[in-house]
């Protein structure tokens, strides 16, 4: 007596179904992963910005500082308090 062979077979990244003798494709969960972070650094490069990038950072301790990146120049810095940071944004201004 023949077991009846209705489930898929996989082999590497192909998967045949027994009854239909049709091939799949199955992509791996990394290569989701894969496609769907090249599509984000795609987006980010299609769109970047010019302008200045300024953040507030918090460290482990609870302490505030800030963070300057600037795309026109490749520039990073950072300074311990906002004021800094406002002095250091106009004097680039009125370069």
């Amino acid at each position: 007596m023949k077991a009846n062979c209705d489930y898929l077979i996989s082999r590497g990244n192909e998967t045949t179904d027994r009854k239909s003798h049709t091939k799949f494709v199955v992509a791996k969960p990394n290569d989701y992963a894969k496609v769907s972070k090249f599509f984000q650094h795609l987006f980010a490069w299609l769109f970047q910005s010019n302008e200045l990038q300024v953040k507030q950072r918090r460290d482990r301790q609870g302490n505030t500082w800030w963070q300057a990146f600037d795309p026109n120049t490749n520039e990073s810095t950072s300074f311990g308090s906002e004021a800094e940071m406002r002095s250091w944004i106009e004097q680039r201004y009125y370069r």
